[in-house]
């Protein structure tokens, strides 16, 4: 995912961006990269905070105990950041499909009729939710476990 949201945070953007300026006599597609701007730069506002969280770490001079509790938090936040991922790639997928077609291959995919596009959006959200939902429970559900779990641990072992 590091790699996917570092190619996404330098040049995704600035593509919706110039996309919407350059197709901006239709409605649709400035609210298309209007949508995409905003959960690109609270994704990356989310970012800058966990590499924060990561720089204000000082390994060397922190106890051990103190820097577990630093490291947990991070990797809550971390956690946080991938849930906050998945409720917003499905529609940073749609709505920069939307602009990409439109700008660079003068596709009109937003021309077709309300009905058509709601149902069409609307499966597209259904599918992209449930597939990004079971990757979630299969892959990071566990880690959020263990991460409880290890908090719990800290703070019988702090009570001692």
């Amino acid at each position: 995912m590091n790699i996917l949201t570092s190619l996404f945070l330098r040049f995704l953007p600035p593509l919706a961006i110039w996309g919407t300026v350059r197709i901006s006599d239709n409605i649709l597609y400035v609210i298309a990269g209007t949508v995409f701007t905003i959960l690109s730069v609270i994704l990356l506002g989310m970012y800058l905070r966990k590499y924060i969280i990561v720089s204000k770490m000082d390994f060397y001079r922190t106890p051990v105990l103190e820097l577990q509790k630093k490291f947990l938090k991070y990797k809550q936040y971390h956690n946080q950041i991938i849930k906050t991922e998945i409720l917003t790639i499905p529609i940073l997928v749609l709505s920069l499909s939307a602009i990409t077609l439109k700008s660079v291959k003068n596709v009109d995919i937003l021309s077709v009729p309300a009905q058509n596009l709601i149902t069409t959006y609307s499966f597209a959200l259904i599918v992209g939710y449930g597939f990004l939902f079971w990757l979630y429970k299969s892959f990071y559900g566990k880690r959020l476990k263990n991460i409880n779990d290890f908090i719990e641990e800290l703070k019988e072992f702090e009570e001692k």
